[in-house]
């Protein structure tokens, strides 16, 4: 039962900080061997087995105790977005990212509507905290990463991003008080989800479950139309045209 495994699993943990513990000599001895771009080539690749998407360019510095001893490495990376901060301890293997290790999303999003209808009222994924947003730790279906974070007024914003097509997109709410959807009729507004492509300035519909994502439709919008609501809190954002074009995609 569950009160079993995770007692096993915590017998496991002492006994592997013990070992740790005991090796840390041999271990400290092999990185100060090293130079500094093979130590953060292998903290790197042992950091990757938690936190998939971390930067190849890092350079892991030691943490050193008044002792002069050595258990923790960090490192810094500096992103569009903002600066990312990593700590690895080599002797428990914890990894946190801006201070927090990996955890489960928060109830504010799991209870969220949009978030409901779109993955389930039982779903949960893994996420690190960075930028501001919540970020899945692993790829969903081998392919997808998701990034969750809740505006100023309860708006929850989910981005997708396709790591094998380049290609981000950003889950829109629709119903019928968004003001952007009232061009479109209303069994495209209820049977579909409806996923805003910034860079290809377009709206893809698919089914509403996150998962079905073979595109059903495509609109295609006008940036240059100043008369229809824009998307998004950006001036820049485009606006629906006001006779989008709809079209079945292959």
């Amino acid at each position: 039962n569950e009160v079993e495994q995770k007692d096993a699993i915590s017998k496991q943990m002492v006994l592997t900080t013990r070992i740790m513990v005991r090796r840390s000599t041999d271990i400290l001895s092999m990185f100060k061997d090293l130079s500094g771009s093979a130590v953060s080539r292998i903290v790197t690749n042992a950091v990757r087995k938690v936190l998939p998407r971390v930067p190849d360019s890092l350079k892991w510095m030691p943490l050193v105790c008044e002792s002069d001893a050595i258990a923790c490495f960090r490192a810094v990376h500096k992103g569009d977005d903002g600066d990312d901060s990593y700590a690895f301890n080599f002797l428990n293997g914890i990894v946190l990212l801006n201070g927090y290790p990996p955890q489960r999303l928060p109830t504010s999003i799991l209870s969220h509507p949009l978030y409901i209808k779109t993955f389930g009222p039982n779903r949960s994924f893994e996420v690190a905290r960075s930028a501001g947003r919540l970020k899945t730790v692993r790829p969903i279906d081998d392919n997808f990463f998701y990034e969750f974070h809740v505006a100023g007024d309860k708006e929850l914003i989910i981005t997708e991003i396709d790591v094998k097509q380049h290609v981000t997109m950003e889950l829109l709410p629709c119903g019928n008080d968004e003001a952007w959807s009232t061009q479109l009729p209303q069994r495209l507004r209820d049977l579909h989800s409806h996923w805003l492509c910034r860079e290809q300035q377009a709206i893809v519909l698919r089914q509403i479950a996150f998962q079905g994502r073979q595109v059903d439709f495509v609109l295609l919008l006008d940036p240059h139309n100043t008369d229809s609501p824009a998307l998004g809190a950006d001036t820049d954002s485009p606006s629906v045209a006001s006779k989008p074009s709809t079209h079945e995609e292959s």
